[in-house]
Order: structure tokens, then sequence, then C-alpha cells
């Protein structure tokens, strides 16, 4: 800081430098400035949302990584048909922790109600079907990635990657390559639904730069992708502390 103001001192002409009045206003008005700036970063940071979405398709396994991440405890899987809702203490913080259900008709119902209030998505990827899935999935990121909150509010996002306890189930770095594939050709359809119409939605928008093969690195969220097991079984055992890791981050 003293070396800011006697940066500032150097700058002054020799008439204002000797002129007391002068430099006290100009102190006062040093301190006023920097105290605002600390009140408003203070104001932006406490804005930030409380929610943790957890998004996927159905059967990827969001609602047994809720169980595991509030209670530490597996349940029976099944098709959730409305949302599960859970206060997540880390260390750093405490946040809501809301698993959405991934039935196609509901999902969308559910994120233009509670994306206001996001901090964070971990949206969950089954590994082992994502060969099969893979446009499904592809799909429903884009539509997430492509919505105008998470590009304005650069809201960072990770990609769990899910049910790595099974044979040839694909690793973390291979689903990354997948679906950066899978969405330069969604980008693409979407490029000429946007080019036919006058609106900007999220169905139309496109993300990335259009100039080359499309890369989680042309976009200003932070996107990340892990490696997880959220069902604890007799031969391996739960595996979400990069997750939890993730999550005291953001």
């Amino acid at each position: 800081m003293d070396n800011y103001i006697n940066l500032i001192m150097d700058k002054l002409p020799p008439s204002i430098r000797d002129d007391k009045s002068t430099l006290v206003a100009l102190g006062v008005t040093l301190l006023v400035l920097f105290v605002t700036l600390i009140v408003l970063g203070f104001i932006s940071k406490s804005r930030k949302g409380s929610r943790v979405l957890l998004l996927g398709l159905s059967d990827s396994g969001k609602t047994v990584l809720f169980s595991q991440l509030v209670g530490s405890k597996s349940v029976s899987t099944f098709t959730s048909m409305k949302q599960n809702e859970c206060q997540l203490v880390l260390p750093k913080r405490s946040v809501a922790l809301i698993d959405i259900p991934g039935f196609e008709r509901l999902r969308d119902k559910y994120w233009n109600d509670l994306k206001k209030g996001v901090r964070s998505i971990v949206f969950v990827v089954d590994s082992y079907q994502i060969t099969s899935n893979i446009k499904d999935v592809a799909d429903y990121f884009y539509t997430i990635l492509a919505d105008k909150l998470v590009i304005s509010q650069k809201i960072p996002i990770l990609v769990a990657c899910n049910k790595q306890d099974k044979p040839k189930s694909k690793a973390a770095k291979v689903i990354r390559t997948l679906l950066e594939k899978e969405i330069n050709s969604i980008r693409e359809t979407r490029a000429a639904a946007l080019e036919s119409t006058d609106g900007d939605n999220e169905r139309s928008r496109v993300i990335g730069s259009l100039d080359r093969e499309f890369s989680f690195n042309d976009l200003k969220n932070t996107i990340d992708f892990v490696d997880c097991i959220a069902e604890s079984k007799e031969d391996s055992s739960c595996q979400i502390e990069d997750i939890t890791c993730w999550l005291n981050k953001f």
C-alpha cells in the first residue's frame, strides 16, 4: 500500500505535494475508494449462489452420489421423479446440494426453477454406458453449457464420470474427448438453426469458436472431469473424494 501511495505522490506536481490540505483530501479520497472496492468485492462474493446441482441422464448414478455426499451411504437405485435436497457441509462452506431428476420431461422444469441460485454444477455421466448414450448425454450437456446464465456467470462445472468399477468403463479423459467430438456435431446443427431464426435461445445458441473443432478449453467456464465410483460394493469401494475436493474449491 505504501508503495502505491509513494508512486502517486511522485506523479503529483510540486504545487500539490506542498499543499497539505490538498494532500489530506487526496488521502481521504483514496481511502474511501479502497474501502469501497473491498465492500463491493464482499457483496459480489456474498451474492454468489449457494446451490450445487447434480445433473445427468436417468440411471447415471446421481441419487446414489447424492446419498454418498450427504450421508456417506448407498441407496437403492431408482428413477427420481422429484428433486432431492440436503445441506452439504464442506470445510470452507455449506451448500444446498440438489439432485435434479434426469427424466427428460422433468429436468428442464427443475433446471429453470433452480438455476438462478446455482453456485456450481456436477454433471454425472454413466461411464459404462457412455458409448451408447453419447448423443443424449452430449445434447443435454450442450443445453446446460449454452444457457445464458451459465455463460454470463461463468458457473464452474464438474463432469463426474461414474461407475468406474465396471469393466470396460471409459475413463474421464476418453469421455472428455468423446463429448468434445459429439458437441462439435451438435454445434454445427444448432448453428444452422440459429441462422434460420431471429431469436437467441439455448436450443440454437452456439458455444465455443466456430473456426476450429470444439474444445472445452475454449469456454470461459471451468470445466473439469474426474473418475468416480458412487456406489460401494463388495468388490469395490466408494471413490468420491475428488468430487468433494472440487466442491470445496468452488
